[in-house]
């Protein structure tokens, strides 16, 4: 490994020594020293998967793929020449289906578990996406019909038709917009009009997230509609472990349900989604929901981002698998809150600046605080704010107190970050148990039913500290000795945020611009809020972050077109 350049990257810090001992390691499968193009790129592939991408694109110099990262070139020699990789004939690099650790697939080069996941995911959703829908009864279609037979009602109904009649409906859209309850209602009304009930699993990535649909299907359906429904999150529902190697689902014992429906499809990573497919049995349909304008998953991939847009040259209408809905019933398109996510989410930095200007108390932005008086400040934000969860008289009360407000972070370290917001909160209440203190949870423990991202608060009962959590299956209690990892949660990182509704929102941006400041963070910070959102950041900075757009490096969606084209 001579290439002068992966030194460089080390000591700029945008390679570490696990990428160089991954290009070691391909030297030594290898037998010799690799070409030093395809070593630079297998190392800055290593890198790049965890920020996300799940490839890395050929058609653009090295130097143009660390800057789409976020992070500036060093000024080292030859970063921006073209590559020049081989196109087979190495050990250690192989075409589309061949067992090698690197696949290279026409201008893309993969991980070979990236590339076969990839692939695994485009077969199965093509092979759906192709099926024609089944027709349904007359009396079935008057009654989708009569449901939702106002005007702005049309795409719901071509959502719940997409629901209950294709072998793969994707359901895209904001908060608000009815994705979830439409799709319970569409398998209600098809029940009351003699379809019967199937074998159906209602799944999402996170707890909370599956206890949320739980709420909405109970809410709606009838008992004898709920008998053949599992709840579980995707992790529980295909039996991953950390203790289990493979799913306890998967080709050879395929998933046992007529229906599944997935929630909060943007936080789903490639290799969950690919775990997901190879445990469908080829006659189970696939209900996709979620909002592909939100932050993707923390792990490699922008999964439901690509099957939009893979499948938007299928269906650009409602007649195909893809239905996007557009009305938003929770905010009039007039509402400063609505205006502003609209903004946001369209990159219009002038329309979303405006909307701040003009966002009276609903929605307001506010100059960052100098660092001496950043505590103070916001410890008499937050003791006005939460107010009802420093009285609460009961654990319920106190997460109803906590989902009526919220502090969101861009970031979980530094001076404007999670963990610092969480310090000063925590100085006004100092001991870990104080009632009504929230938590969340930072591992999973399937034996107790909860996972990574479970939230809830500290309460005092007549044996001690109790954790009082809202996890998949309900409130969880457990004495503080039997609690698993957790983590204060005064301040939630946006991330941590998705999947979840607060009454109101304040969000903390730091002092200075970051990659991680998107149309995508912020588009999902704001969607968190029901009634209001603030913002503590310099305009600037929200300027500079609406133009901004997540880039993942993935093939999926040029894998959907070229299946569907070839499919007809």
């Amino acid at each position: 490994m001579s290439d002068p350049r992966l030194a460089g990257l080390r000591d700029a810090g945008l390679l570490s020594e696990l990428d160089l001992g991954w290009v070691r390691l391909l030297e030594g499968v290898a037998g010799g020293r690799l070409p030093e193009d395809l070593a630079l790129a297998a190392a800055l592939l290593s890198a790049l998967q965890r920020a996300g991408h799940t490839s890395l694109d050929l058609r653009r110099t090295p130097a143009e793929l660390i800057a789409e990262a976020g992070t500036p070139p060093p000024p080292i020699c030859a970063l921006s020449n073209p590559w020049k990789i081989p196109e087979r004939d190495l050990p250690i690099l192989g075409q589309p289906g061949d067992g090698s650790p690197l696949i290279r697939d026409g201008p893309r080069l993969y991980l070979q578990r990236h590339w076969r996941d990839e692939s695994d995911v485009a077969d199965a959703i093509v092979a759906r996406a192709a099926a024609p829908a089944a027709t349904l009864p007359p009396g079935l279609e008057r009654a989708l019909a009569a449901h939702w037979a106002r005007p702005d009602e049309a795409g719901q109904l071509a959502a719940a038709r997409a629901a209950i009649s294709r072998p793969l409906a994707v359901i895209a859209g904001g908060p608000g917009t009815g994705k979830t309850s439409c799709v319970v209602r569409a398998f209600l009304v098809a029940h009351e009009h003699g379809v019967p009930a199937p074998r159906m699993a209602l799944t999402a990535p996170t707890g909370k997230a599956v206890a949320r649909l739980r709420e909405v299907w109970m809410a709606t359906a009838p008992r004898q509609a709920s008998s053949v429904v599992e709840t579980a999150t995707l992790h529980r529902l295909l039996g991953l472990r950390p203790d289990r190697v493979t799913p306890r689902y998967g080709p050879d014992r395929p998933l046992p349900f007529d229906v599944i429906v997935v929630d909060e499809m943007s936080m789903v990573d490639l290799e969950l989604m690919a775990a997901l497919v190879r445990a469908l049995s080829p006659d189970t349909r696939l209900v996709l929901i979620g909002d592909h304008h939100q932050l993707a998953s923390v792990q490699p991939g922008s999964v439901f981002r690509d099957l939009c847009e893979g499948l938007c040259a299928r269906s650009p209408n409602s007649e195909g698998p893809l239905v996007e809905l557009r009305q938003n019933f929770r905010f009039a398109a007039d509402r400063p809150i609505g205006r502003l996510a609209a903004a946001v989410r369209a990159g219009d930095a002038e329309a979303t600046l405006a909307a701040l200007r003009d966002g009276a108390d609903e929605a307001v932005v506010t100059d960052l605080p100098p660092q001496r008086l950043f505590g103070a400040r916001l410890r008499e934000r937050v003791a006005t704010a939460w107010a009802p969860l420093l009285v609460a008289a009961s654990p319920a009360e106190a997460l109803a107190a906590l989902s009526g407000f919220r502090v969101l972070s861009a970031h979980r370290v530094g001076p404007w970050g999670a963990e610092r917001i969480g310090a000063e909160l925590t100085a006004a209440a100092p001991r870990t148990g104080a009632a009504g203190a929230p938590l969340i949870i930072t591992a999973n423990d399937p034996a107790r039913g909860l996972y990574n991202g479970d939230s809830g608060v500290w309460w005092r009962g007549p044996d001690g500290w109790r954790a009082v959590i809202e996890a998949e299956a309900g409130l969880v209690e457990l004495p503080e000795g039997r609690v698993p990892p957790w983590a204060p949660a005064w301040a939630l990182t946006v991330h941590r945020s998705q999947g979840s509704e607060y009454g109101e929102v304040l969000l903390v941006l730091p002092d200075r611009d970051s990659p991680l400041l998107t149309h995508e963070l912020l588009y999902t910070a704001i969607t968190r809020a029901r009634r209001r959102i603030e913002i503590w950041a310099p305009t600037a900075l929200i300027e500079g972050a609406v133009r901004r757009v997540t880039q993942r490096s993935s093939g999926l969606a040029d894998a959907l077109r070229r299946r569907l084209r070839a499919s007809g």
